[in-house]
Protein backbone atom coordinates (compact mmCIF):
# COMPACT_ATOMS: atom_id res chain seq x y z
CA UNK A 1 0.00 0.00 0.00
CA UNK A 2 1.25 3.64 -1.27
CA UNK A 3 1.54 5.88 1.38
CA UNK A 4 1.40 9.82 0.77
CA UNK A 5 2.87 13.01 2.07
CA UNK A 6 1.05 15.12 1.07
CA UNK A 7 -2.71 15.59 -0.97
CA UNK A 8 -1.96 18.41 -3.30
CA UNK A 9 0.99 20.74 -4.69
CA UNK A 10 1.37 22.87 -1.61
CA UNK A 11 2.03 20.29 0.76
CA UNK A 12 4.26 18.61 -1.83
CA UNK A 13 6.22 21.65 -1.46
CA UNK A 14 6.16 22.25 2.00
CA UNK A 15 7.72 18.93 2.42
CA UNK A 16 10.84 19.84 -0.55
CA UNK A 17 11.57 22.75 1.77
CA UNK A 18 11.63 20.78 4.82
CA UNK A 19 13.80 18.25 3.33
CA UNK A 20 16.07 21.14 2.22
CA UNK A 21 16.14 22.07 5.85
CA UNK A 22 17.01 18.88 6.94
CA UNK A 23 20.09 18.24 4.81
CA UNK A 24 21.18 21.82 5.47
CA UNK A 25 21.25 21.37 9.12
CA UNK A 26 22.70 18.39 9.12
CA UNK A 27 25.96 19.26 6.51
CA UNK A 28 26.48 22.15 8.15
CA UNK A 29 26.46 20.54 11.33
CA UNK A 30 29.22 18.26 9.56
CA UNK A 31 31.07 21.12 8.08
CA UNK A 32 31.21 22.67 12.06
CA UNK A 33 32.89 19.45 13.27
CA UNK A 34 35.19 18.82 10.34
CA UNK A 35 36.48 22.73 10.78
CA UNK A 36 36.52 21.90 14.74
CA UNK A 37 38.52 18.61 13.46
CA UNK A 38 40.92 20.65 11.18
CA UNK A 39 39.68 18.21 8.38
CA UNK A 40 38.92 21.21 6.38
CA UNK A 41 41.07 24.54 5.76
CA UNK A 42 40.09 27.30 7.09
CA UNK A 43 39.38 29.18 4.04
CA UNK A 44 37.19 26.25 2.51
CA UNK A 45 35.40 25.98 5.62
CA UNK A 46 34.46 30.09 5.78
CA UNK A 47 33.38 29.91 2.49
CA UNK A 48 31.20 26.88 2.71
CA UNK A 49 29.94 27.99 5.91
CA UNK A 50 28.55 31.11 4.48
CA UNK A 51 27.13 29.41 1.80
CA UNK A 52 25.09 27.38 3.86
CA UNK A 53 24.10 29.71 6.37
CA UNK A 54 22.87 31.77 3.05
CA UNK A 55 20.82 28.61 2.19
CA UNK A 56 19.53 27.88 5.54
CA UNK A 57 18.05 31.72 5.69
CA UNK A 58 16.68 31.25 2.12
CA UNK A 59 14.60 27.67 3.49
CA UNK A 60 13.44 28.93 6.48
CA UNK A 61 11.87 32.05 5.09
CA UNK A 62 10.03 30.01 3.28
CA UNK A 63 8.96 27.39 6.46
CA UNK A 64 8.51 30.75 8.36
CA UNK A 65 4.88 29.89 8.95
CA UNK A 66 5.10 26.37 9.35
CA UNK A 67 7.15 26.54 12.84
CA UNK A 68 7.68 29.08 15.14
CA UNK A 69 11.34 28.85 15.49
CA UNK A 70 13.83 26.44 14.07
CA UNK A 71 14.15 24.82 17.36
CA UNK A 72 10.68 23.30 16.97
CA UNK A 73 11.37 22.29 13.52
CA UNK A 74 14.58 20.29 14.83
CA UNK A 75 12.94 18.88 18.32
CA UNK A 76 9.80 17.87 16.27
CA UNK A 77 11.92 15.72 13.88
CA UNK A 78 14.88 14.59 16.13
CA UNK A 79 17.33 16.85 14.32
CA UNK A 80 20.95 16.35 16.47
CA UNK A 81 22.65 19.16 15.45
CA UNK A 82 23.36 21.91 17.98
CA UNK A 83 26.32 22.56 16.28
CA UNK A 84 24.55 23.90 13.09
CA UNK A 85 21.79 25.95 15.35
CA UNK A 86 25.08 27.76 17.09
CA UNK A 87 26.45 29.02 14.05
CA UNK A 88 23.16 29.84 12.49
CA UNK A 89 22.12 31.70 15.69
CA UNK A 90 25.42 33.68 15.49
CA UNK A 91 25.40 33.87 11.60
CA UNK A 92 29.04 34.17 10.79
CA UNK A 93 31.42 31.59 10.60
CA UNK A 94 33.59 30.01 13.66
CA UNK A 95 36.85 31.93 11.90
CA UNK A 96 34.80 35.47 11.75
CA UNK A 97 33.28 34.79 15.42
CA UNK A 98 36.88 33.41 17.17
CA UNK A 99 39.62 34.80 14.57
CA UNK A 100 43.02 33.19 14.09
CA UNK A 101 44.78 35.83 15.89
CA UNK A 102 48.81 36.02 15.85
CA UNK A 103 48.69 35.24 11.83
CA UNK A 104 50.30 38.26 10.72
CA UNK A 105 54.17 37.81 11.40
CA UNK A 106 55.93 41.07 9.91
CA UNK A 107 55.02 44.70 11.24
CA UNK A 108 53.70 45.95 8.17
CA UNK A 109 51.08 43.09 7.39
CA UNK A 110 49.71 43.96 10.97
CA UNK A 111 49.61 47.54 10.11
CA UNK A 112 48.17 46.68 7.05
CA UNK A 113 45.56 44.62 9.56
CA UNK A 114 44.92 48.06 11.91
CA UNK A 115 44.47 50.44 8.66
CA UNK A 116 41.58 47.42 7.17
CA UNK A 117 39.70 47.12 10.34
CA UNK A 118 39.92 51.01 10.65
CA UNK A 119 38.34 51.30 8.12
CA UNK A 120 35.86 48.56 8.46
CA UNK A 121 34.95 51.29 11.67
CA UNK A 122 34.62 54.21 9.82
CA UNK A 123 32.28 52.52 7.52
CA UNK A 124 30.12 51.17 9.88
CA UNK A 125 29.84 54.54 11.83
CA UNK A 126 29.00 56.24 8.49
CA UNK A 127 26.52 53.98 7.67
CA UNK A 128 24.67 54.48 10.66
CA UNK A 129 24.95 58.57 10.46
CA UNK A 130 23.21 57.85 7.27
CA UNK A 131 20.35 55.92 8.39
CA UNK A 132 21.24 52.85 6.32
CA UNK A 133 20.56 50.97 9.24
CA UNK A 134 18.44 47.29 8.07
CA UNK A 135 19.71 44.55 9.17
CA UNK A 136 20.85 43.45 5.58
CA UNK A 137 22.89 46.51 5.67
CA UNK A 138 24.43 46.31 9.21
CA UNK A 139 25.01 42.60 9.47
CA UNK A 140 27.68 42.12 6.52
CA UNK A 141 29.42 45.33 7.39
CA UNK A 142 29.52 44.29 10.99
CA UNK A 143 30.55 40.41 9.86
CA UNK A 144 33.21 41.86 7.58
CA UNK A 145 34.30 44.05 10.63
CA UNK A 146 34.63 41.27 13.19
CA UNK A 147 36.80 39.31 10.45
CA UNK A 148 39.47 42.14 9.54
CA UNK A 149 39.42 42.22 13.84
CA UNK A 150 40.67 38.87 13.63
CA UNK A 151 43.94 39.94 11.49
CA UNK A 152 45.13 42.17 14.30
CA UNK A 153 48.08 40.73 16.17
CA UNK A 154 47.75 41.57 19.56
CA UNK A 155 43.96 41.94 19.97
CA UNK A 156 43.14 40.02 22.50
CA UNK A 157 40.26 37.30 21.32
CA UNK A 158 37.98 37.92 24.94
CA UNK A 159 38.33 42.05 24.47
CA UNK A 160 35.60 43.84 25.26
CA UNK A 161 35.49 45.50 21.78
CA UNK A 162 35.15 42.19 20.49
CA UNK A 163 32.73 40.87 23.08
CA UNK A 164 30.31 43.82 22.28
CA UNK A 165 30.01 43.57 18.32
CA UNK A 166 29.31 39.57 18.52
CA UNK A 167 26.45 40.45 20.66
CA UNK A 168 25.39 42.54 18.27
CA UNK A 169 25.72 40.44 15.30
CA UNK A 170 24.08 38.42 17.03
CA UNK A 171 20.96 40.33 18.17
CA UNK A 172 21.24 41.50 14.17
CA UNK A 173 21.39 38.19 13.29
CA UNK A 174 17.96 37.14 15.64
CA UNK A 175 16.03 39.54 12.91
CA UNK A 176 14.53 40.26 9.74
CA UNK A 177 16.78 41.47 6.63
CA UNK A 178 14.16 43.72 6.44
CA UNK A 179 14.07 44.86 10.09
CA UNK A 180 15.57 48.07 11.14
CA UNK A 181 17.26 49.21 14.26
CA UNK A 182 14.68 52.11 16.10
CA UNK A 183 16.30 54.92 16.82
CA UNK A 184 17.09 53.94 20.86
CA UNK A 185 19.00 50.71 19.32
CA UNK A 186 21.21 52.82 16.85
CA UNK A 187 21.81 55.58 19.31
CA UNK A 188 23.10 52.60 21.45
CA UNK A 189 25.09 50.68 18.22
CA UNK A 190 26.60 53.73 17.76
CA UNK A 191 27.99 54.74 20.61
CA UNK A 192 29.24 50.70 21.34
CA UNK A 193 30.98 50.93 18.20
Amino acid sequence: MEVRLYNNIHERDMYDRMADLYSILISLERLEYAFIRDYIPATEYQSLCYKLISQYRATWKLLEHEFSAPQDFVTKYKVNCQAALNRIQVGVPATVEHGAFGTNSSSAANKRSVAEATEKFITLMDAVKLNQVSVDTLHPRLGDLLESLNNVDGLNRNSTCRTKLLEWLKQLNSMRASDQLDEDQARQFMFEI
